[in-house]
């Protein structure tokens, strides 16, 4: 990844860090990728708001802005081995359950 690739991964880990869903996606908007890894981590910022209580609308925002087939729903974690829906019940959220659910795409 190159440098300014790094400042716009870095300005959408910052948003969902502490929860600005308007600088998620104008992040998303300026080529931030959902299925990046988050510095220092084994998730990728799709995972790591799976894995975060409250962040329901952060996920549905990664659909709506830019993930590419496979569905990053079907796609374990390499490292970990963890499904998305893994991720989302660990918060013990429905919300965030219900975002990496089947029936969002319908």
């Amino acid at each position: 990844m190159g440098l300014f690739q790094d400042r716009k991964q870095a300005a959408l880990e910052k948003a969902l860090r502490v929860g600005d869903l308007e600088k998620f996606q104008l992040a998303f908007k300026n080529g931030a990728r959902a299925d990046a890894p988050v510095r220092r981590s084994h998730y990728t910022i799709f995972e790591t708001a799976c894995n975060t209580r409250g962040r329901h609308e952060f996920i549905s925002a990664c659909f709506n802005e830019n993930l590419t087939n496979p569905d990053p729903r079907r796609k374990n974690n390499p490292v970990t081995h963890e499904y998305p829906i893994h991720l989302a019940a660990v918060p013990r959220s429905t919300e965030e359950v219900r975002s990496c659910t089947w029936d969002r795409l319908f």
